[in-house]
């Protein structure tokens, strides 16, 4: 993970309820960008994590250790009509892939593993059959996600309290 990003508070800011003076405009282009600097850094970090989701994408279809299991589990149903679904491969595979979510669901699933979730769901069904397939999330699972986002992107940011800034003088 990239450095936290530090926050310090600005009783002087622009949307202060209390402020009672507008800002000049030096001050006004200042907290703009500083805001904008703040959410451009955070939103990159979701978007590293995202790049890393689609990169690491099924790995356990191709890295030594897993390739010659889904190889030979997945002959074995195609030719001998064992099931597939029922495979160690496969039990594996659902268990460390963070985007099958309705087979596995992950306590700290996010909007990043929605996100590959969907991606893969649509993919495969044009690969398979050339449909975009049905996607299917369900509430409590889209609210987990959501409120572990949250939780992630809190733990990105650290918000400087003047008592802080007093400590260091």
């Amino acid at each position: 993970m990239n450095e936290k990003l530090i926050i310090k508070p600005n009783p002087n800011h622009f949307l202060n309820p209390a402020r009672q003076t507008a800002p000049k405009l030096t001050e006004f282009e200042s907290i703009n960008k500083e805001h904008i600097d703040n959410v451009r850094y955070i939103m990159q970090v979701i978007a590293d994590e995202i790049i890393a989701a689609g990169r690491d994408h099924d790995y356990t279809k191709i890295r030594d250790q897993y390739k010659g299991d889904y190889y030979v589990d997945l002959c074995n149903s195609i030719e001998n009509g064992v099931d597939f679904s029922s495979t160690e491969w496969r039990r594996n595979h659902f268990q460390l892939e963070r985007h099958h979510l309705n087979e596995h669901c992950p306590d700290d699933v996010n909007l990043v593993d929605i996100i590959e979730s969907i991606v893969n769901t649509i993919v495969e069904n044009c690969e398979i059959n050339g449909t975009y397939g049905t996607v299917s999330v369900n509430n409590s699972m889209l609210l987990n996600a959501l409120n572990n986002t949250i939780a992630k992107i809190k733990n990105y940011i650290k918000i400087k309290t003047e008592e802080e800034d007093v400590e260091k003088k």
